[in-house]
């Protein structure tokens, strides 16, 4: 399993990924450098995986990385966090995916038309999704707060969460004054 870890230098951030014969892969534009016996391939997507691109606002090109050695992405003044899906799939917000293990399936997801509506997103929002198992690392605003919600209900007021797994349900309402 490649290892997915951040990095700090001099005040940016940095996804550094260790890989053994294996293969990842990550948005294009991405990579900062490699290090290594790694070979990039940059595949035309296939049909399926650009029509995501298209509704997602995803890359519609992610170049894969095999080999050993390491991979470090572009370093960011904003935050990072790597995700581990294990059989769950997980739903991420527009923009947030940044790298993956070849092994994680990429996917896309319409959002009920009343809370995209009602957040003001639009008719339609598109999402990524991530299942399988492996690492995701994904973009973030600043330090991530993993929040688990068993039973009950949690608020947010503004786009504060980044992903969340599918069989937590979500709604949108109107902010009362």
């Amino acid at each position: 399993m490649a290892e997915f870890s951040v990095r700090e230098v001099e005040g940016m951030r940095q996804v550094h990924i260790d890989i053994r014969d294996e293969t990842v892969r990550a948005a294009a534009g991405a990579l900062s450098n490699m290090r290594g016996a790694i070979t990039m391939t940059a595949a035309p997507p296939r049909p399926g995986e650009f029509i995501r691109s298209l509704i997602t606002r995803e890359a519609r090109v992610r170049p894969r990385y095999t080999g050993t050695g390491s991979v470090l992405l572009q370093p960011s003044l904003g935050g990072f966090f790597v995700l581990e899906v294990s059989g769950t799939r997980w739903i991420l917000e527009p923009g947030v995916y940044l790298a993956s293990e070849g092994d994680v399936t990429l996917g896309v997801r319409r959002e009920r038309f009343w809370p995209t509506l009602w957040a003001g997103d639009g008719l339609m929002k598109f999402q990524t999704t991530v299942s399988g198992h492996g690492g995701v690392a994904i973009n973030a605003p600043g330090p991530v707060e993993v929040v688990p919600v068993e039973e009950g209900e949690l608020r947010v007021q503004g786009r504060l969460v980044l992903g969340r797994t599918d069989t937590l349900g979500f709604s949108s309402r109107r902010a009362t004054s």
